[in-house]
């Protein structure tokens, strides 16, 4: 099947739908992940240092392996206790 052009976010909409991209290792801010498209396999990932990067050739940091990867491995704030909750069974 062939996709038409597509802006990034579009392409990786797509990536994700068709189960594309696979996430390799991810453990706090350091992801690498694989991405099957049409023109083969890219490498992808985060570490603190590096920022994210992609062995694609768009070379641009926004690429549509890149927007795939921050698509499904976005950080969320860690969980806080409420202090008024403890002690009150079923709170955490």
């Amino acid at each position: 099947m062939t996709v038409p052009r597509r802006d990034a976010a579009a392409k990786a909409a797509h990536l994700l739908a068709t189960g594309a991209v696979t996430v390799v290792f991810c453990h706090g801010d350091h992801v690498h992940i694989t991405v099957q498209g049409r023109t083969g396999t890219r490498y992808c990932g985060h570490d603190p240092h590096r920022g994210w990067w992609c062995s694609c050739p768009a070379g641009t940091g926004q690429c549509s392996h890149i927007r795939a990867a921050m698509l499904i491995t976005s950080r969320r704030p860690p969980h806080k206790r409420r202090p008024w909750a403890r002690g009150i069974p079923g709170k955490r």
